[in-house]
């Protein structure tokens, strides 16, 4: 008996390129092993142990799980959204630009250290991408935060 071989694809360039068995399991392990190292990130512990029931079906959600608001009310219905004044949306877009301002007037290396910061990279993976030290990168990080905190007080709410 035939084993049937199934047709492989990975996506190059935006073209769909037929390949091997191998080449795809090459081309995709990095994904799903992203994928993987996810998951755990949500997995509740249960007694101390790291829990192995099925994250979807799971009524428990870990830190750092994605969360639906939907699951907070019997009736997702009943959750409204909560109107925005005119007026908040002009004062937030004011501080939006005041912020992107005062970022714009940074050295290129410090914008890059907030950008990627904002974008959920860690101070390790900033230093690696812009060769500077981790701990150079850490400081810069925390000065221009308080700074930039500091010259848009006026815009902060509360």
């Amino acid at each position: 008996m035939k084993e049937e071989v199934k047709e492989r694809f990975i996506e190059i360039n935006g073209q769909m390129v037929q390949v091997s068995e191998e080449v795809y399991r090459a081309f995709k392990r990095p994904a799903w092993a992203e994928r993987q190292r996810n998951r755990r990130k949500w997995r509740c512990k249960a007694e101390g142990k790291r829990c192995m029931k099925n994250c979807d079906e799971c009524t428990r959600k870990a830190d750092g799980a994605p969360l639906s608001l939907d699951e907070w009310y019997e009736d997702p219905k009943e959750f409204k959204q909560q109107e925005i004044s005119s007026e908040e949306i002009f004062m937030r877009d004011l501080a939006v630009e005041a912020l992107h301002q005062a970022i714009s007037m940074l050295a290129d290396n410090d914008q890059a250290i907030l950008i990627l910061y904002s974008e959920g990279f860690s101070d390790h993976k900033i230093s690696d991408r812009i060769g500077m030290p981790q701990t150079t990168v850490s400081y810069r990080r925390k000065i221009l935060i308080k700074a930039l905190r500091e010259q848009l007080k006026d815009y902060h709410e509360g």
